[in-house]
């Protein structure tokens, strides 16, 4: 699947590609000869960039996508059966596919990895502090909404058994976010393109059912057999839905 998406992404891939040291920090080609300041931290075109040398630049857009969806299907469905048995596991891996915009799954995109990073660090949260410092710390680098959604998940979890994870954290979140401040404006999005409300196709409404329905019932389950883990997740959701309002998760 094409588009904008696709063709933006493939360029901050191709600038990393031609010049390393100046497409990690600008987006040079996007607004040629001035550029413009990124909209997000650069781990994800890094990556692409360095497959791309490696096996070529449909292979690597290949290896995002299907990497993406498996991990998405995977790690919802493993965590669910490791935590609440087989049928939960089930229907985790079966309802992260039915997202209104499941379309979007089908495109290479920095903003699909931090919902895989953020449930392994809310899984990771009780049980590994090195893997869900480790898991945060890619999502920070991956996505300017990442600077916003991983700090608060370790002070939900608890301040004090987390505080060196969490000044360890500090320095990638206060460097971006510092940088996407003082550039605030010049990355932005042209907002007559994008309508304030989206029309939602037909073909949509039965995802919206299964969404309002289980994301419901699901949170109130959760609620009664481990509220600890319930804390994390409404905590995650509230921010996102605050992002999203916001346009921070289009970038500063």
């Amino acid at each position: 699947m094409g588009g904008g998406d696709t063709d933006f992404h493939l360029i901050r891939a191709r600038e990393i590609l031609i010049n390393p040291f100046y497409g990690i920090y600008w987006d040079y080609l996007t607004y040629y000869p001035v550029g413009r300041a990124l909209w997000h931290p650069p781990l994800f075109h890094t990556v692409f960039a360095f497959l791309w040398y490696l096996v070529g630049v449909r292979f690597a857009n290949t290896i995002f996508v299907l990497t993406q969806i498996i991990l998405t299907i995977i790690i919802a469905s493993l965590i669910g059966k490791w935590e609440y048995g087989v049928m939960a596991g089930f229907f985790a891996g079966m309802f992260s596919l039915t997202a209104p915009r499941v379309d979007i799954l089908a495109v290479a995109l920095p903003a699909n990895f931090i919902p895989i990073l953020a449930t392994l660090t809310i899984y990771f949260l009780p049980k590994n502090q090195f893997k869900e410092f480790i898991t945060s710390l890619i999502g920070v680098w991956t996505h300017s909404v990442g600077l916003i959604i991983f700090i608060p998940l370790f002070l939900v979890d608890g301040t004090k058994k987390n505080w060196k994870y969490i000044l360890l954290l500090l320095p990638s979140v206060l460097f971006w976010g510092w940088y996407f401040i003082s550039f605030s404006g010049q990355s932005e999005v042209i907002k007559s393109a994008y309508p304030p409300f989206y029309t939602i196709p037909t073909i949509q409404i039965f995802s919206l059912i299964l969404i309002g329905l289980f994301g419901s019932i699901g949170p109130y389950f959760l609620y009664k057999m481990d509220n600890k883990r319930f804390k994390l997740i409404i905590a995650y959701i509230v921010i996102v839905m605050v992002s999203g309002y916001t346009d921070i998760s289009l970038g500063f």
